[in-house]
């Protein structure tokens, strides 16, 4: 690692100071403001199955869900330590964020190509998509990590004939495989393009089989749960519904890739330029004839065209989450273009302009400006601390929403299932006579599968049956963008505020 993988006047990094320099900057990023958004709600899932659950039950616990066990798993080490606060519960996320962008750094100077790895890593360090996702205690970066780590396992060794490296891809690609079933897509993929380069230079195949197995004994234990996949209905194909249809998802892919998702897709004076650039990169990564960059540039263009089909055609990967698979690749390609344009004033004018898309989505994103899923920076605490002031001894506090339940305390009634019984009211209410009921739901912009202003009706007509009359509405948060979502995302309805509390009065 004592090549130069940067120049800049005097300065000369080498491969360990530029590895260094990538580290320190993915920590620092992911770190800053770590614990000042609240949790959002998919984040106290995690946590709720982590804190009920002991590790030789999170098999049985997740078997239905979209999601296997791994994912849990590491929330539940978490737990055990006795993470508490934001910050802690998302410390994982932080450290597996930086590996993603130490690993960004280190496929490509695998590959001999040390310059293109220092970009590469620089831009996942400070990807707005990476950090945001970064500091999650969800799914997302360790798979992101795991992945990687396993591409650049195999990367170690095809070209360098590493036998270890084939070990380390089936393990993390297992692991990867076990905390999301779609993370089982990059990861064969990535496996047939080491064989079909193991079988072009007659390499034996011992290293390849053992990957294989490795990740076969991770595969195996799901293979009903995939197979269920496969029955009629399972799952659908589409393109997401917007007025620009496969374009339009495509340009919110590209858009999310290079600027991410803290600045909304019709932001065009952003996405333009942001798009635009990534084109210019991408097509000189894919002409140029530099041998360094021509050693790579098939495998990587295979990842990006494979991984980026999916997305476009699945409603279940449509979210800016599932896009981290390809963030690293993406990253090598755009590496690799900017390393390949010969003018010089050229360059520093594409590198001035990935700083400046870059710094306006972190901007963004530690400003909580401009979000495509604003209930990653919903106030709860602040909801919470608003409904204390109005209720009186005598009242109760009702909620579908499981992140005002978590800040408010023990004292809110989570009353999500009640919509699937609607003699829940009646049967609590037997047992407890409030003067007042405050009812709480968040629409959250009809970014989500379920209605939960459609359980709050339910709820509310329980109520009403009881002797209780709704007086007053009280809306909370604001959404900027809620005209605009209902401008280019036809056929759903997007409130402009974020929550809603409601209060209902016995009436004698």
């Amino acid at each position: 690692m004592q090549e130069i993988v940067a120049r800049c006047g005097p300065l000369r990094l080498t491969g360990w100071q530029g590895l260094a320099l990538v580290v320190l900057l993915a920590a620092v990023l992911r770190v800053h403001a770590l614990g000042t958004r609240c949790f959002h709600g998919d984040e106290l899932l995690s946590i709720s199955i982590a804190s009920s659950s002991r590790m030789a039950e999170l098999q049985r616990s997740t078997a239905p869900a979209w999601h296997p066990p791994l994912h849990y798993a590491v929330p539940r080490l978490l737990y055990l330590a006795g993470a508490s606060t934001e910050a802690q519960w998302r410390i994982a996320g932080v450290l597996f964020g930086v590996l993603t962008a130490a690993v960004s750094f280190l496929i490509p100077w695998a590959w001999g190509a040390g310059r293109i790895g220092f970009v590469a890593g620089l831009l996942t360090a400070t990807s707005p998509m990476a950090v945001l996702f970064s500091q999650s205690v969800r799914w997302h970066p360790l798979v992101g990590g795991m992945l990687a780590l396993g591409a650049l396992g195999l990367v170690l060794a095809v070209h360098r004939e590493c036998f270890w490296g084939w070990l380390l891809a089936g393990v993390c690609f297992a692991l990867a495989f076990q905390t999301i079933y779609v993370a089982g897509i990059p990861a064969l993929l990535m496996l047939l393009l080491a064989l079909y380069h193991v079988l072009r230079n007659g390499k034996p195949l011992t290293g390849f089989l053992s990957a294989i197995l490795l990740w076969t004994v991770a595969v195996a234990p799901s293979a009903r749960v995939l197979a269920s996949w496969l029955q009629p209905g399972a799952l659908h194909w589409e393109p997401l519904r917007s007025s620009l249809g496969m374009p339009g998802k495509l340009l919110v892919l590209l858009q999310n890739l290079t600027v991410g998702p803290t600045v909304m897709p019709w932001n065009w004076l952003v996405t333009v330029p942001a798009v635009v650039l990534l084109s210019v990169l991408a097509w000189c990564f894919v002409t140029t004839r530099q041998s360094e960059v021509a050693a790579m540039r098939s495998s990587v263009l295979a990842v990006v065209a494979v991984c980026m089909l999916v997305p476009l055609v699945a409603p279940l990967t449509a979210s800016s989450r599932y896009w981290l698979i390809l963030l690293v690749p993406v990253h090598i390609a755009m590496a690799g273009g900017a390393a390949t344009i010969t003018s010089a004033r050229r360059r520093r004018l594409a590198f001035l302009a990935l700083a400046a898309i870059v710094g306006y989505g972190l901007l963004n994103l530690y400003g909580q400006r401009q979000y495509q899923y604003r209930e990653l920076i919903d106030d709860w605490s602040g909801l919470a601390e608003l409904t204390r002031r109005e209720v009186r001894p005598g009242d109760e506090v009702w909620s579908v929403m499981m992140p005002f339940v978590y800040y408010y305390g023990p004292d809110a009634l989570n009353v999500y299932s009640w919509y699937r019984e609607p003699d829940s009211v009646a049967r609590h209410l037997q047992t407890s006579r409030p003067n007042r009921v405050f009812l709480q739901y968040s629409p959250l912009s009809d970014w989500e599968v379920i209605s939960f202003a459609g359980m709050a009706e339910v709820i509310g007509a329980e109520l009403q049956k009881q002797g209780f009359e709704r007086q007053s509405q009280m809306r909370y948060g604001f959404d900027p963008d809620a005209a605009k979502k209902r401008y280019y995302m036809r056929g759903r309805d997007f409130p402009d505020y974020r929550h809603m509390l409601e209060m209902w009065v016995s009436v004698p």
